[in-house]
């Protein structure tokens, strides 16, 4: 019968010490990533991680809203929202929001949904999740027919101008852009 010295037993526990957890962590690390699969396709789960999502923004807008000084139902006008974005901390954190600001005008126009010429709390909160990150498909596709609607209704007037069956003047070229810009107003807003 052969000894063997205490330092082998040693280091035999160690050895299946060390390779029994690391069996154990990739059985884990396998079942963990299988339950966060499952979890990722959970429609309660899924709905719930978006009006969380929902709550955290408009808590982050109203946040903002003291930012500016202002009081749960004052609206930001053009100036003060002017004089905020001046300022690096309001730009980098509109930035990080998903939503840089290079023209504060432009934004401002965009959020100013009722052309009132003030933001109110609910055209910031809806405003912002509308234009921050990136477009959609959806977005690319209500614009390219928009633009092909836009291009239907420019050929029309070319024709209608080129067969000479009356002279547009402005008020029915105003007119006809009007009504134009009227229906795609309101397929966006169907499609949305």
């Amino acid at each position: 019968q052969e000894l063997l010295s205490p330092g082998f037993n040693l280091l035999t526990i160690l050895f299946k010490g060390v390779f029994g957890f690391a069996a154990v962590g990739v059985i884990n690390g396998v079942f963990m990533q299988e339950t966060m699969k499952v979890a990722q396709t959970d429609d309660i789960i899924m709905m719930r991680d978006v009006a969380r999502r929902e709550k955290v923004h408009a808590k982050k807008m109203h946040n903002f809203f003291q930012y500016t000084d202002h009081a749960h139902d004052a609206p930001i006008t053009r100036s003060e929202w002017k004089s905020v974005m001046q300022r690096d901390d309001a730009r980098h954190w509109f930035g990080a929001q998903g939503l840089p600001v290079r023209d504060p005008d432009v934004v401002f126009d965009l959020l100013d949904t009722d052309k009132s010429q003030s933001i109110s709390m609910d055209e910031l909160v809806s405003g912002v999740s509308q234009l921050q990150g990136v477009a959609h498909q959806v977005d690319i596709a209500v614009l390219k027919q928009n633009q092909h609607y836009l291009v239907g209704m420019i050929e029309k007037l070319m024709e209608k101008g080129a067969r000479g069956a009356s002279e547009l003047d402005d008020k029915s070229l105003m007119a006809v852009a009007y009504t134009a810009t009227e229906e795609i107003a309101n397929n966006a807003d169907r499609s949305d």
